[in-house]
């Protein structure tokens, strides 16, 4: 297939910031337990704010500037994330949801008043009430895969 016509996922992986195909994405999830829970939240944009453009030339910036960015292998700044103490965006590495604010500050949904190492997988659950620009909101999540019965997550 040509790049156009297939889904990709764009994230913070081990070891590197890679673009894959999302087929090979699920495959890859759904072999380890190491993701224990997966969901999607999908984004909503009124009608009424339809004129509003996103920066989706901020995205593609982003995209080539984090290709390749190692994956942070250390929980510090992670950690710090859990407690907004990081004063610095990508300190030689980057994690998960550090990616995720970032582009969604880059396109102009999320304020840049938080840095986008301050956030959290939690951030951007329906546990939490994480406030977009535009009158963007989230969906509720969808579970891909729920945790297995016995653990933390799965009860």
């Amino acid at each position: 297939r040509e790049l156009n016509e297939e889904l990709y996922v764009f994230e913070a992986v081990r070891p590197v910031v890679a673009l894959t195909p999302l087929c090979t994405w699920m495959s890859a999830k759904e072999e380890t337990m190491a993701y224990k829970v997966i969901a999607v939240r999908r984004l909503k944009m009124y009608e009424g704010r339809a004129k509003v453009t996103l920066d989706m030339g901020g995205l593609e910036e982003l995209m080539l500037e984090l290709h390749g960015t190692p994956f942070a292998l250390q929980a510090k700044s992670m950690v710090k994330a859990n407690y907004q103490f990081n004063t610095e965006r990508f300190e030689g590495s980057i994690f998960c949801s550090e990616l995720v604010a970032e582009a969604y500050q880059r396109v102009g949904l999320l304020t840049e008043k938080r840095l986008s190492s301050n956030f959290t997988p939690k951030d951007f659950s329906s546990n939490e009430d994480t406030k977009l620009l535009v009158d963007a909101r989230f969906y509720d999540e969808v579970r891909i895969r729920d945790a297995p019965p016995g653990t933390p997550e799965g009860g």
